[in-house]
């Protein structure tokens, strides 16, 4: 018996109306893309631990964030706020 939660429908490619063929993958069959865990910047990380001390972020996930790699040279890689971010939505 299959189970539908345990398959990923993968679109590829694009066509005239912007459907390409689709691949259905059992999660089993993915691929993992990094080999490694990839740092936080130290000021990301640093931040993190600051909310774990002040117990904003629950005591059960601190081991987590304490065992997160971070790297001093690691940038932060946010990309550029959208227009409507910077927009003052207060109209007094």
């Amino acid at each position: 018996m299959s189970d539908p939660f345990r398959q990923l429908y993968i679109r590829h490619g694009s066509s005239r109306r912007g459907r390409g063929p689709v691949t259905v993958t059992t999660i089993g069959e993915i691929l993992h893309r990094y080999t490694e865990r990839i740092p936080l910047s130290a000021a990301k990380k640093a931040d993190l631990l600051d909310l774990c001390r002040l117990n904003i972020i629950q005591e059960k996930h601190h081991h987590l964030y304490r065992s997160l790699p971070s790297d001093s040279h690691a940038r932060d890689r946010l990309p550029e706020p959208d227009i409507t971010e910077d927009m003052d939505t207060d109209e007094d």
